[in-house]
């Protein structure tokens, strides 16, 4: 495992006044660098201490959406402004997706009866979130790392985070050799490869965080944490259009009711029309059916008995 050098990562994490988000001004600012930590109230002093640093990456959690839109009102702009911005929580959410909630695990806050975010404590907490994110991408299979890579190093969201691991590491540029090592990776859990090919092309940051649920052993999909549906809302739907086939899953509903629900087969029920006697009826209609049709899209209206399997069904 190579170790990575982040000395010339700045740090920082800021809180606003609160009641003054329309000027956005700032009540602290807090930084690491090396060996530097400073927490200010004052932009200009701060730029003054780190100058002589020559930080290169800019790091915080949710720093592209929130401290950086205060940042570039201030004296920091000029060290900032040019800075690759590695966002810890972008991060965090493609290589710890199991996790449900990705914020700052601010415990020094347990004792305080005012709950204040102190500034310098969350860059710290930052840098050491970092650490543990490089260290979980260390840890991963080669294959899985190369698929980030690919997808997410020509993107400037993720480009410094992959300049700080390892700028050498290889591209795998050509589209058809990429779609290839997903449906390796995934194996089954990819049902229609053939929606692979646009997801590359025009949402490769989606699919990365795809990649992240379905890796793995565990034949169920993991959901998305809550935060990439606030920040891609067609997420789901992209999701479904390499996981789901219809056709397939069709031919095996046994299968997946067997699965999912304990059950190996379908129950069946008389199937009435408008105008035939209730003591007449000959046709049958069975909970598969009304599951096939539901899966092509067909206009049904179904009505079961007590104990019908419903819910099931639904």
């Amino acid at each position: 495992m190579s170790t990575i050098n982040t000395n010339h990562i700045l740090y920082l994490d800021l809180e606003p006044f609160n009641s003054d988000k329309d000027n956005k001004r700032i009540r602290e600012i807090g930084v690491v660098i090396d060996d530097f930590q400073q927490k200010h109230n004052s932009p200009g002093k701060l730029f003054e201490q780190l100058q002589s640093y020559l930080p290169v990456f800019l790091c915080g959690h949710n720093l592209r959406k929130f401290d950086y839109q205060y940042l570039t009102e201030t004296a920091l702009n000029p060290l900032i402004h040019d800075m690759g911005i590695i966002d810890t929580l972008e991060l965090s959410l493609l290589f710890f997706s199991e996790n449900t909630l990705h914020k700052l695990p601010k415990s020094y806050k347990d004792n305080d009866p005012n709950g204040v975010s102190d500034p310098l404590q969350d860059a710290l907490i930052t840098r050491e979130l970092l650490d543990k994110i490089i260290e979980r991408f260390q840890q991963l299979p080669e294959s899985l790392q190369s698929l980030y890579f690919s997808l997410l190093a020509p993107t400037s969201s993720f480009q410094p985070f992959f300049n700080l691991i390892d700028p050498s590491l290889t591209i795998i540029a050509d589209k058809s050799e990429l779609i290839e090592v997903i449906k390796k990776e995934l194996g089954s859990k990819i049902q229609s490869p053939e929606n692979l090919s646009q997801l590359i092309s025009d949402h490769p940051i989606e699919l990365a965080y795809m990649i992240s649920v379905l890796h793995g052993s565990i034949e169920e999909i993991r959901s998305f944490p809550p935060k990439l549906f606030f920040d891609y809302p067609k997420i789901q739907e992209q999701l479904n259009s390499i996981t789901f086939n219809k056709d397939n899953e069709i031919s095996d509903l046994e299968q997946s009711s067997l699965t999912y629900f304990g059950f190996d087969s379908f129950r069946s029920f008389p199937k009435f029309k408008s105008g035939t006697d209730l003591f007449a009826a000959t046709e049958e209609i069975s909970q598969r059916d009304i599951v096939r049709a539901t899966l092509e899209r067909e206009d049904i209206l179904i009505v079961l008995p007590t104990g019908g399997g419903k819910t099931f069904t639904f």
